[in-house]
């Protein structure tokens, strides 16, 4: 999980990246070395086996929930995490299901993330005033003030969509290669790809973000210079 930047802090994709690397080892690395290790000197089962190489993560996820001291939006989504991690190994029984777990919440987040666009308010909304605002109400406000404008309802309809397509379309892909691949071999390629696709979404987020607010900054100076212009025009009526 990537961490959270502060109200004062400009987000930037270098900053996202470097906040996914502890991920990409705890969910990536160790699960593939543990996996061979266990594959490789125990008789253990599949299932078994693919449960302990998951503890890494449930270890870093109660970690991520302990500092954090409060269940926020983070901590939520690592609790369902391991919830889901729990019961898809003691009551699936099928290791190949065990190793889509981590698609699971993705896709119910991006199912999410299309249905809320048939409401007033995508959830992307509420996701980007959450990390812009941290819990502070004026700076809430401000961010919800900015609605009234019709390229930043864009924006946020834009990232909702993509970010929703992402998800499923991630779920789709998991599932098609834990069902043709050897398990061995998927948890050597499936770092690479599903991190891929993580950087390619946050990339683009940050472009766009970046392009929206240039295209945001120039529209209010060209607001203000015509609201300048009235105004002098005003000034010079009146003199006459």
């Amino acid at each position: 999980m990537s961490s959270i930047p502060s109200a004062n802090q400009q987000p930037s994709f270098r900053g996202a990246i470097r906040g996914i690397l502890p991920s990409i080892i705890i969910n990536g690395v160790l699960p593939y070395v543990i996996y061979q290790l266990l594959k490789s000197y125990t008789s253990l089962s599949d299932l078994n086996i693919l449960f302990i190489s998951a503890v890494p993560a449930i270890i870093g996820g109660i970690v991520g929930i302990i500092c954090n001291r409060s269940l926020d939006l983070i901590a939520g989504v690592t609790i369902v995490g391991i919830a889901v991690t729990i019961i898809a190994a003691l009551v699936g029984g099928d290791p190949r299901l065990f190793l889509i777990r981590e698609s699971f919440l993705t896709v119910a987040l991006g199912i999410a993330f299309l249905i809320s666009l048939l409401f007033p308010k995508p959830l992307w909304f509420y996701v980007i005033r959450y990390f812009v605002s941290s819990n502070d109400r004026e700076r809430a406000a401000a961010f919800s003030a900015n609605w009234q404008y019709p390229g930043f309802r864009t924006f946020i309809r834009v990232l909702t969509l993509t970010w929703g397509l992402t998800y499923v379309g991630e779920f789709i892909l998991r599932v098609i290669l834990v069902y043709n691949m050897p398990i061995a071999q998927f948890l050597a390629v499936s770092p690479f790809i599903f991190y891929g696709i993580t950087f390619a979404i946050i990339a683009f987020t940050f472009a766009y973000s970046n392009r929206a607010r240039r295209q945001g900054e120039e529209r209010r100076k060209q607001a203000a210079l015509a609201a300048e212009a009235e105004n002098a025009k005003v000034a010079e009526a009146e003199q006459r």
